[in-house]
């Protein structure tokens, strides 16, 4: 492997005012480009020639995992370019942004990336960041035959000093453009570890699951990850429960109450009279006011979903039975008919409130529709505070927000938040609250709190979809396999076919679902109509197929090494190799073999997500489907 270090106090002079990034062994691992040769005619090297194009990829930490294949591509691209853990927004070019309908872009969750060549046989590296991660963008580029391009495919870590952004001057708005009054201070720590061969000798193989056990190791002694062992049995199933919301009322707002205490019990019940038993749970809207207008702190139940006494009965009911239901709570969005701005919201590099606008994506008649971002101070202390309160019903607790959103604060005239001084705050408040046995929930949580993470929920499936990126790895799952309980998206929205089920399998993740008692369309004015179908009545059929398909072979495997995933082709009689396209890299057969170990018993699972059913080690395996089969592939 090979450590780069550098410290911000090594950076001295003037021009680091001026300095906008460092960028870390660019073209490490590049495939492709062309070069000069020699023509005899015109007695001068004139003439262009393609250098031999090497199979092998580039993977991002896009969405669970992304692959990037080296190719001669005749389109000009733009990079990728992953901001780790998010765009700090109080530090982007504007304070107010706006949000419409596209498909968001997936924010990477680690400070991570490789690069393979030789089609997994010969050569890699994973590379990643111990420090400096909260200023890591990820850039890589596909090659283009255009002249103006440079013709290679490379990746590489740049690590932000300064930013631009525009400082406001009026009210009209009138700004112009500056750079930061001062730089970010941070360490870089960048390592790469190099990878060789198949992995038939024992070492990690020299491809994407190599990079994931590498990262995975490093994560593992570095303490960030810790290795569980939890009792054999069924797979967990995650069910959360919208309770309510507001809308517009006559006069001010009114609550719309879509589940009480007593559902969520109806419910459990149902659900462990259907055979599904390892269940936990998270309430969301469960204080007064709704899920969008209480105060993230606040301590105040709604009559129409039930009284302090009923959540209690609630959750010791359901504790005896090993079911853990938790508190769900933001604790970072929030807007101004929640909570007063002053001393609670944060601000940009120009001192404005940050504020989204919403309104194109909410229903026009929605109670709120712009919304800011607490102080990571606030956060941090709202946290603790409201899990005081918890503990007495239940140690768990459900965390958004936090979990997921990392951004700094400035002021000209109080203190400045930096992101680093963000994530310590929320290390602070999570060993806090840890250390008096919390059972801490997460949605889709960056890394730097993986430590403290017991459930990783609305685990991402899939990537930004750009054009150039040629495959969709479980990368991120096998970094997480067997360090905590892992989450699908809610498989209410459109996660419910038999490929998504597959996916679930391939990916070793257990289903999730958002529902309510009462039909969905009640919350159609208030600012959770996302939540288009959650009508339990509607679903129990669907939560019982989803969660017995995928505890079937899952549920096998708990406890396994997850040692390596290969993609087959079916020729009529046996399993092949993926073939192999022009520029010699595999393509998707359509047939996943993930092998898992334990004590030297083998299991691999296949999921054959193609329309032929195939003959595995003397098992067959239906269209569309998975199964266990004993031992590896032969």
């Amino acid at each position: 492997s090979i450590n780069y270090n550098i410290p911000y106090d090594g950076i001295s002079g003037k021009g680091i005012k001026k300095l906008s990034s460092i960028s870390i062994t660019p073209f490490l691992g590049a495939s492709g480009g062309v070069q000069t040769v020699y023509n005899e005619k015109e007695k001068d090297w004139t003439d262009l020639q393609k250098k031999y194009l090497t199979p092998g990829y580039v993977f991002v930490p896009d969405g669970s995992g992304s692959l990037i294949r080296f190719a001669e591509n005749t389109s000009k691209f733009s990079d990728y370019t992953g901001d780790v853990y998010g765009s700090d927004l109080s530090s982007y070019m504007y304070y107010y942004s706006a949000l419409d309908d596209s498909v968001p872009l997936e924010d990477p969750v680690m400070p991570v990336f490789g690069v393979s060549q030789g089609d997994g046989t010969q050569s890699a590296f994973v590379a990643y960041a111990d420090s400096g991660d909260e200023f890591m963008t990820i850039i890589a580029t596909p090659s283009s035959t255009d002249k103006n391009k440079i013709r290679y495919t490379y990746a590489y870590p740049k690590f932000s000093y300064n930013t631009e952004f525009y400082q406001v001057t009026n009210q009209a708005g009138d700004a112009y453009r500056k750079t930061q009054d001062k730089a970010n201070e941070f360490d870089i720590d960048m390592t790469y570890d190099f990878l060789y061969g198949d992995g038939s000798n024992g070492e990690l193989a020299a491809d994407y699951t190599g990079m994931a056990k590498a990262y995975r190791e490093h994560l593992i002694e570095e303490g960030i990850l810790t290795v569980k062992e939890d009792e054999e049995g069924d797979i967990p199933m995650r069910i959360d429960f919208l309770m309510s919301d507001s809308k517009k009322g006559v006069f001010g707002t009114q609550e719309v109450a879509v589940t009480t205490t007593d559902d969520v019990k109806k419910i459990l019940d149902k659900l462990i009279g259907d055979g599904i038993t390892n269940i936990n749970s998270g309430l969301m809207g469960w204080q007064k006011n709704g899920e969008t207008l209480a105060k993230p702190s606040d301590w105040k139940f709604s009559k129409d979903i039930g009284k302090k006494g009923k959540f209690k009965d609630l959750m010791k009911e359901f504790s005896d039975k090993e079911i853990d239901i938790s508190f769900s709570r933001d604790f970072v969005s929030i807007n101004s008919k929640m909570i007063n701005y002053y001393g609670n919201a944060a601000k940009h590099l120009n001192t404005q409130y940050l504020t989204v606008d919403k309104s194109k994506v909410l229903p026009e008649n929605s109670p709120v529709t712009d919304f800011s971002f607490a102080l990571p101070t606030k956060s941090a202390n709202w946290l603790t505070s409201l899990y005081e309160r918890i503990s007495d019903y239940n140690n768990s607790i459900t965390v958004k927000g936090i979990s997921n959103t990392l951004l700094s604060s400035h002021s000209s005239t109080g203190p400045t938040t930096t992101v680093t001084q963000a994530i310590n705050l929320y290390e602070k408040a999570f060993e806090k609250i840890k250390k008096n046995g919390a059972t801490v929930n997460m949605d889709s949580p960056n890394q730097y709190l993986w430590k403290y993470t017991d459930r990783y929920l609305q685990s991402p499936v899939g990537t930004s979809q750009y054009v150039y990126e040629t495959d969709t790895v479980p990368f991120l799952q096998m970094v997480l396999n067997g360090t905590m309980e892992v989450y699908a998206p809610y498989a209410n929205f459109s996660f419910y076919a038999q490929t998504d089920m597959l996916r679930m399998i391939d990916y070793n993740i257990s289903p999730s679902f958002v529902l309510t008692q009462k039909p969905s369309y009640l919350l159609g004015s208030t600012t959770s109509s996302d939540y288009y179908s959650t009508e339990f009545g509607q679903y129990e059929e669907l939560v019982n197929t989803i969660y017995n398909t995928v505890n079937t072979p899952l549920s096998q495997v708990i406890n396994y090494n997850w040692d390596s995933r290969t993609v087959y082709s079916w020729d009529g009689k046996e399993l092949t190799s993926a073939s192999k396209d022009a520029n010699g890299n595999e393509t998707d057969g359509g047939i996943i073999a993930n092998q898992y170990s334990k004590d030297g018993d083998v299991k691999t699972i296949i999921i054959n997500y193609t329309s032929d059913e195939i003959q595995v080690n003397g098992t067959s395996v239906a269209a569309n489907s998975a199964a266990v089969v004993e031992g590896g592939v032969k």
